[in-house]
């Protein structure tokens, strides 16, 4: 299933998290090799232990599909793995406001996992992990423009080339002049694009053939 699909079960089944925020809770138990997530799945049983609606059902049946198949993509040699946000189509608004929501799941879920096993971790390694965690998520407020450019650049991805358009990007990214710019990309040549923003860069230590993304950061 797709953003669009799961995000209207989730409104049928009433869900207040954003399907975005789900699959960041997500990935980040799958990162830390978690396999129970009942605590992050809306529950068979109402508190009077009564049965919950068929719309709870499905969307809880939905999201333990995606659970798997976002373990399948995480495990796959062939990189399948996206971060699941509306589709290009969307505006760069609904589409930023997403990916935030997709980080803070991802965030609160290794903040969760991180208080839970705070015994394995050490007191001093889990204070440092818990002061990175909250330092990156004040990071980002209602001024903070995120946003996460593909490339298209790979053999199977031709036909979307054209959606990868660094005049267009810019032009809309003028527009938020007085906001916080916040974003992540595989194109190696983003540092030259983009140079009038902060970049940081890091080595990817890959044996994948990446054609003309060798030297991707």
């Amino acid at each position: 299933m797709n953003y669009k699909e799961l995000e209207a079960l989730r409104k049928s089944a009433s869900d207040t998290i954003s399907i975005a925020e789900y699959h960041g809770n997500i990935c980040s138990y799958l990162c830390c090799s978690i396999d129970s997530f009942d605590d992050l799945l809306p529950s068979e049983k109402s508190d009077d232990q009564s049965s919950v609606s068929i719309q709870v059902l499905e969307f809880r049946n939905a999201l333990l599909d995606l659970i798997e198949e976002t373990s399948n993509a995480l495990n796959s040699s062939d990189l399948p793995f996206l971060l699941l946000l509306p589709n290009d189509n969307e505006s760069l608004e609904k589409r930023t406001t997403t990916l935030s929501m997709w980080c803070q799941g991802f965030i609160d879920g290794l903040g969760l996992i991180v208080s839970e096993n705070s015994s394995d971790i050490g007191e001093s390694s889990m204070s440092l992990l818990t002061e990175i965690i909250e330092d990156f998520s004040q990071k980002f407020t209602k001024d903070t423009v995120s946003l996460h450019i593909r490339s298209w650049c790979l053999p199977n991805e031709e036909t979307r080339s054209e959606l990868h358009s660094i005049d267009k990007i810019k032009a809309v990214l003028n527009k938020y002049k007085d906001k916080e710019i916040f974003f992540v990309s595989d194109d190696k040549n983003m540092k030259d694009n983009f140079g009038e923003y902060n970049i940081i860069t890091y080595n990817r230590k890959s044996d994948i053939n990446r054609d003309n993304t060798l030297s991707i950061k």
